[in-house]
């Protein structure tokens, strides 16, 4: 149902006139998903994985034909061969890379070099194919961006870090100063840190500004600052958790046994062969808390900044998801999928999609019946099957 906002505009919305506020739905449930999900995988299973390509397909039909636009259904058009094709040359990749890995380590190197300088282009690729074979109202998606902007985007700044980073250690070692070439080490680490989010915000800002719906372009108006803010956000949080964590436990461990014992069964373990694995264990535990905290936070800001600044044609996105909301969502499921060793699955996956999506509407300006549609080339999937195999954040 349409209606007219009012109010002040969300946080990292882009400014401009605000439209009449259209709702996406999701009308799946997880009764049907589960169906589509218990087959999927039995015939996967038997097939060796062959069906895989085929469960893709379902998969993601369903999704798409249950989110639901202004009254109309989105639509996946992909070819599960054409798939099967594209993963299995991402699997002999693969394979080939840990066969070099035993045999020679240096055949192993060249690979994995080879992976990354291609890293753009599979990029391209996927993002071209997942766009063409997306439909609402039968107008095709589409995305216009090159293999040099892509390269531009992503390789540049690490080819730059990686030069500065070059000079660095080679200074280091031309003064022979153990000392700088020690330093050189965690500010390499947290220099490569701090170059995710501007690799995070070039391919948001790469993928926005060349999709398309018909005729009608898309524009990206985020900063790369609005992405440091939520990375750097994302950190602190994480540093809090697991300092609490060890506080607490801290706090308990002398609570119960008081002081003097606390530092008398702290000397004893530091002389016990098991002391570093139950800190090991300490600090999985610590992080995994920290990771369960920090990413329904992370998502839900991402989400919300990269669709507040995207827009359409003159129509422009409007996104709310909620933190406490998603992280209830996120947990729930953790409980439950567990619980059920599994089979909560694919209620999971509704109820997370559910929700993100209905967070979002569009907020249109002028008559969204008016789109004019433009065809657009089919697009192999060899890029798409490489960038899912390696779990590659590039989906529209």
């Amino acid at each position: 149902m349409d209606r007219v906002p009012g109010g002040p505009p969300p946080g990292g919305m882009a400014p401009g006139a605000a439209g009449r506020l259209r709702p996406i739905v999701f009308t799946g449930s997880g009764g049907e998903y589960f169906r589509i999900w218990i087959v999927n995988l039995l015939l996967s299973i038997l097939s060796l994985g062959i069906y895989s390509a085929w469960a893709k397909v379902r998969r993601q039909r369903y999704f798409h034909r249950n989110t639901r636009l202004a009254g109309s259904a989105f639509d996946y058009h992909a070819r599960p061969r054409t798939i099967l094709i594209g993963r299995i040359v991402a699997i002999a990749v693969l394979a080939a890379f840990i066969v070099a890995t035993e045999l020679e380590p240096l055949a192993a190197l060249a690979l994995l070099a080879a992976w990354l300088l291609a890293l753009p282009w599979i990029v391209h690729r996927a993002l071209r194919f997942r766009h063409a074979n997306t439909s609402w109202r039968g107008i095709r998606f589409g995305f216009l961006g090159t293999v040099r902007q892509a390269y531009r985007a992503l390789m540049l700044p690490v080819i730059v870090w990686m030069l500065v980073l070059g000079l660095g250690f080679a200074g280091a070692l031309w003064h022979e100063s153990d000392a700088l070439l020690v330093l050189l080490f965690p500010v390499a680490g947290l220099g490569s840190y701090a170059l995710l989010p501007l690799l995070h915000y070039r391919l948001k800002r790469y993928h926005h500004d060349n999709a398309c719906l018909g005729t009608l372009p898309a524009r990206f108006s985020a900063r790369a600052r609005m992405f440091y803010g939520v990375y750097l956000r994302s950190a602190v949080l994480a540093v809090v958790v697991v300092i609490g964590f060890f506080l607490l436990l801290a706090t308990a461990i002398l609570a119960i046994g008081g002081i003097g014992n606390a530092i008398e069964t702290a000397a004893n373990a530091a002389r016990s062969p098991a002391a570093g694995a139950g800190l090991g264990l300490l600090g999985a535990a610590a992080f995994w808390l920290a990771w369960a905290v920090v990413r329904p936070y992370f998502q839900a800001r991402m989400q919300n900044l990269a669709w507040n600044r995207t827009r359409i044609g003159p129509h422009r996105f409007v996104s709310r998801v909620k933190v406490r909301r998603l992280w209830a969502i996120r947990m729930s499921n953790l409980v439950l999928v567990m619980a059920t060793l599994g089979l909560f699955l694919p209620f999971a996956a509704v109820r997370l999609a559910r929700y993100r999506l209905e967070s979002v509407e569009v907020a249109a300006l002028g008559d969204l019946d008016r789109i004019v549609g433009a065809e657009r080339e089919r697009i192999a999937a060899i890029g798409e099957e490489a960038a899912d195999l390696f779990d590659l954040d590039i989906g529209i």
